[in-house]
């Protein structure tokens, strides 16, 4: 049955790959054929596949990869999980499990990877952060969910890019370092966040609601800050709203209050949207909105990959000689 939706899932995805040489690979923990590149775990799929391959992975109600069975990633490839909080918001997945990992360990050899769709979730160890990208550039976190049970972090490398993404609030501290020039954080829902002096990041259309804010380099704009603020005189900080004190230089907007920032209430990602009435709504470049939900790269709910998701399954319990087995499905596209 599992691998019968992974079969639909191929024909919405058939017009994505065209021609393109690149492989399609599948990790299902409840069927495996490699036969058909469906693969019980995330290393096995690793094993097989080749650069510039895409791995599509099914929600599970286990955790993939513990802290003490880290993710090895040697090769290029892209990682596709279902996206988090997938009760929350319609037209989601049929399957609401997500695909959690502890750790990775990024080498040079997969620099260019992309990690989409992931929930990825600290563990403790003797380390200093969840995710190591040892000299690996380029690499790409996207509309993932970052859980910070303990305090840890996120550290992007050269050219790394964390875009739509969304970090738990369970632990305000819990930081995302960017590190490396060429560094892109854009669209994300952050707790704390650090530009280090030679981080030369670019930092947009972000909403930082946690304990700590320290911008010491890059280029910082159209942001909606709503931690405490330390700004070095390096960091170019232009078009950003918020409830601390940033000055009023560069089109910046300060000591607004919170309520009349964004929308609040009890959902995870909506709470975090703008205010209609917020100054917030076109204080941007160019007259744009500031914050996660703003600009030209959107952040979008539950973190749902660009691809159609099989939203509705059902069928029937049997089949017959004569009618076969019943399936409907309903499938829903993402931006």
């Amino acid at each position: 049955m599992n691998f019968c939706r992974l079969c639909l899932l191929t024909a919405c995805l058939s017009f994505l790959v065209g021609t393109a040489s690149a492989a399609i690979l599948f990790v299902d923990p409840d069927y495996s054929n490699n036969s058909r590149n469906v693969y019980h775990t995330l290393p096995e799929a690793h094993t097989a596949a080749n650069i510039g391959d895409t791995v599509y992975v099914k929600g599970n109600a286990n955790v993939y990869q513990d802290g003490d069975n880290p993710l090895t990633l040697t090769k290029r490839l892209v990682w596709i999980g279902p996206g988090y909080f997938l009760t929350n918001s319609s037209g989601t997945q049929a399957d609401t499990n997500v695909a959690k990992i502890y750790q990775m360990l990024i080498y040079p050899e997969a620099s260019g990877t992309v990690i989409e769709g992931f929930v990825i979730e600290t563990y403790f160890f003797n380390t200093s952060s969840t995710i190591w990208i040892i000299e690996a550039n380029n690499v790409t976190f996207r509309r993932c969910k970052f859980i910070m049970s303990v305090s840890r972090s996120l550290e992007t490398g050269v050219g790394g890019i964390v875009e739509q993404c969304y970090f738990d609030g369970s632990i305000p501290s819990a930081y995302i370092f960017a590190y490396g020039s060429g560094t892109i954080i854009r669209n994300n829902i952050l707790q704390s966040i650090s530009v280090p002096p030679d981080g030369n990041a670019a930092v947009y259309n972000n909403i930082i609601v946690g304990s700590s804010c320290l911008l010491s380099n890059g280029n910082i704009f159209n942001n909606v800050i709503m931690a405490p603020v330390t700004i070095a005189t390096a960091a170019n900080l232009y078009n950003n709203v918020s409830s601390e004190n940033i000055g009023s230089a560069n089109n910046n907007i300060s000591n607004l209050s919170r309520v009349s920032l964004i929308e609040g209430g009890t959902h995870p990602e909506n709470q975090y949207r703008l205010n209609p009435t917020s100054v917030a709504n076109s204080a941007g470049t160019d007259g744009t909105a500031c914050g996660a939900f703003g600009g030209a790269n959107p952040y979008v709910n539950s973190g749902m990959p660009p691809i159609p998701s099989i939203s509705s399954y059902s069928s029937y319990s049997h089949a017959t000689p004569t009618s076969g087995l019943s399936i409907t499905i309903q499938a829903t596209s993402h931006p």
